[in-house]
């Protein structure tokens, strides 16, 4: 997501920022004031964090971070915030901060980590039934209600910075993914919290709802959020036989996986290779999840970088 606010006078800013459940809450202040907070931050009652923050009532400092400055028409500025305490300080379980260090550990495995972002949602009607009764890829006229409301969020966001590269129907009556385009960590969350935003607002534009709930009907799929990760590789890897690829890639494919269960696990077991496909699976780990590592076919056998996707045993943790 990149900046389209430039040095224009806004009549209001909305100061974005998220609880610890990673729900956005914002402050809206007049415009006037956005060099000082640009400056100095902001001071917001932490009970709005939930947690920790709740329980003390703490006065928590809001830091606006200047790349994210958003021209939202009509005057209107948004500004993504990261929560600090109240002299400044990081607060470490801000979820913003707390993958800002997490990148910061990680070194350079997370300079080189990029992912594309799948999001599966749920549009409902004023008595919250399914908007329609369509399933998987099916072909939805352009008079649907629930695809009115896909394409004129993609095309907000697409506004705003946060590319869409796809969208389709879902397996479930008036389910519908939105998929945005590959970005680095920090950007790939933000826009992920602006696609939410974005997807609420025209949806009740429209007199429907959005729910991003894992499973908001009992009868019909779960929704998910997949990430297409990808590493990239300081050097490139070769076997000059494609019956010799699992060997060239399995060393590296482990080590860019093993940080992204750090806290966790590691991959365990032995490497399965898939002749079939350009797959590499690692699993299942210790958590029981099942790691699969793809290449596209016309580097099977160079390696300069590789994607991760995880499948884990519990829906809501894909």
């Amino acid at each position: 997501m990149s900046p389209s606010g430039g040095n224009r006078d806004f009549s209001w800013v909305r100061l974005v920022f998220v609880d610890l459940f990673g729900s956005p809450r914002s402050v809206q202040l007049p415009g006037a004031h956005l060099p000082a907070i640009l400056a100095d931050g902001i001071g917001v009652d932490g009970s709005a964090l939930e947690g920790r923050a709740r329980q003390l009532e703490a006065d928590m400092l809001l830091r606006p971070d200047p790349s994210t400055l958003l021209d939202l028409g009509g005057g209107i500025a948004r500004i993504v915030c990261d929560v600090a305490e109240i002299d400044g300080r990081r607060w470490p379980v801000d979820p913003r901060t707390a993958l800002s260090r997490l990148l910061e550990d990680l070194g350079p495995w997370a300079r080189s980590w990029r992912a594309r972002a799948e999001l599966e949602f749920y549009l409902l009607d004023s008595n919250l039934e399914p908007v329609d009764s369509a399933g998987y890829f099916s072909d939805l006229a352009g008079a649907d209600r629930g695809a009115q409301v896909v394409h004129a969020a993609a095309a907000r966001l697409d506004s705003y910075g946060a590319t869409v590269i796809s969208a389709h129907h879902e397996a479930g009556r008036g389910q519908h993914e939105l998929d945005l385009a590959e970005a680095g960590p920090i950007a790939l969350g933000d826009s992920l919290v602006l696609a939410k935003e974005v997807l609420k607002e025209e949806a009740s534009a429209a007199g429907l709802r959005a729910t991003f709930m894992a499973r908001p009907i009992s009868t019909e799929p779960g929704s998910g959020l997949h990430l297409q990760q990808r590493f990239a590789l300081g050097s490139v890897h070769s076997a000059s036989d494609p019956s010799e690829a699992p060997k060239a890639v399995c060393s590296p494919m482990r080590a860019g996986c093993a940080p992204l269960l750090r806290r966790r696990s590691t991959p365990t077991g032995a490497c399965m290779w898939d002749q079939r496909l350009p797959v590499q699976r690692f699993g299942p780990t210790s958590t029981g999840q099942l790691w699969c590592v793809s290449l596209p076919r016309a580097q099977a056998t160079r390696l300069s970088s590789f994607e991760v996707r995880i499948r884990a045993r519990i829906p809501t943790c894909s």
